[in-house]
């Protein structure tokens, strides 16, 4: 599986998941794009999953015409110390069938 870690998000968070491919969009070169762009690029590039704290991501794009899984991370902040209560969550899904579209994980 091949995940996305939206620029919103502290690159430690690789660190909490290291049994998966997880790319940054520095790494991908990917900076500054848009999200119907970054969509599509992700698609181009077999990725399947994307990490965010962008909660417009599913009112500003049709997310019916993307074949991908969108995890929408609710914390208070974007720090690493107010993720690591998701990880148990994020894992458990990466380990389910996951389903297209945006998933709210809080």
């Amino acid at each position: 599986m091949k995940i996305l870690l939206d620029e919103n998000l502290p690159n430690k968070l690789k660190m909490l998941l290291p049994t998966y491919k997880i790319y940054t969009l520095k790494e991908m070169k990917w900076l500054g794009k848009e999200n119907g762009e970054l969509l599509t690029l992700m698609i181009q590039n077999k990725f399947e999953v994307l990490f965010t704290m962008d909660k417009g991501i599913h009112y500003q794009q049709n997310m019916s015409k993307y074949p991908l899984t969108i995890l929408l991370l609710k914390a208070k902040s974007n720090s690493i110390n107010s993720l690591k209560p998701l990880i148990p969550k994020i894992t458990q899904l990466l380990h389910s069938q996951l389903k297209t579209g945006v998933t709210i994980i809080e």
